[in-house]
């Protein structure tokens, strides 16, 4: 072989090499990109991720998040444990698999629960035979009626409702409902006082709240809640919501992932 070719034989290999190298750090560089099914869409949760999601791109994070929208935490949930989604943001209730994980609890929330009828209602056993409007994502209430119905052994019929003033409003005018459920964030405050003086407004009824008063008890029966509180003035308004404070059981929401994600990523 002539002194030339093994130049060309030595440089070709460099520059094959220089290549491969190229490759391996364009991948190596390459952020990591988890999925992460969370909704409903305008809700909270889903607002939180997906500005988690783009502060990370625009930081030039290595790990990057892929939104995928669902219906709430119960899909959110399924979407994950069949492998549709590394990540997910559920609440405690939703009864996760052994393939998932706790990353982070994002918030604990209290359960709200509101009559027109204060002097027969004063605790959720109070409910039995009415009609209990229940306001949320799809199925995510279930699992939480279940436990409450059970332990009050209270049956009745149970009407989901939008989280729309106009239409809470009329279901109560109309007495289609008897009370009515729904679990919200306290960083919602201002805005559950909003909702609550339209639709005392339009339904022209006062509205109280309903103590959920063996929390405590629920709690240790059921480890997916916790006993707490609606502390006096939690909601804001004039006058302040509650005026009271009021026993209840908060439920938490929680990212939680797969455990074929790596630790790496999760840290």
């Amino acid at each position: 072989m002539s002194k030339m070719l093994r130049w060309l034989v030595v440089l070709s290999g460099l520059c094959l090499a220089a290549g491969l190298g190229v490759v391996a750090w364009r991948q190596l560089s390459k952020p990591t990109t988890l999925t992460v099914a969370v909704g409903p869409a305008g809700f909270d949760d889903a607002a939180l991720i997906g500005a988690w999601a783009r502060a990370m791109a625009a930081d030039g994070s290595s790990l990057r998040l892929s939104v995928i929208p669902t219906s709430g935490p119960v899909e959110s949930l399924s979407r994950l444990t069949k492998g549709e989604a590394q990540l997910a943001v559920i609440r405690s209730d939703v009864g996760a698999a052994d393939r998932v994980r706790a990353v982070a609890i994002l918030h604990k929330d209290p359960v709200v629960i509101v009559t027109t009828d204060k002097a027969k209602v004063e605790d959720f056993a109070g409910l039995r035979g009415k009609v209990l409007g229940v306001i949320g994502p799809q199925n995510a209430n279930d699992a939480l009626l279940a436990t409450l119905r059970r332990h009050y052994r209270v049956s009745g019929e149970i009407r989901a409702l939008p989280p729309v003033p106009a239409e809470i409003s009329r279901a109560i005018r109309d007495q289609r409902v008897g009370a009515i459920l729904f679990v919200v964030p306290t960083t919602r405050a201002a805005t559950v006082s909003e909702s609550w003086a339209a639709v005392r407004r339009a339904s022209r009824r006062e509205l109280s709240f309903v103590a959920i008063d063996e929390a405590e008890a629920i709690a240790a029966a059921a480890p997916a809640y916790e006993a707490g509180e609606i502390a006096a003035g939690q909601f804001g308004g004039s006058p302040t919501l509650p005026q009271e404070s009021v026993t209840t059981l908060l439920v938490a929401t929680y990212l939680v992932a797969s455990r074929g994600v790596s630790d790496h990523a999760i840290t």
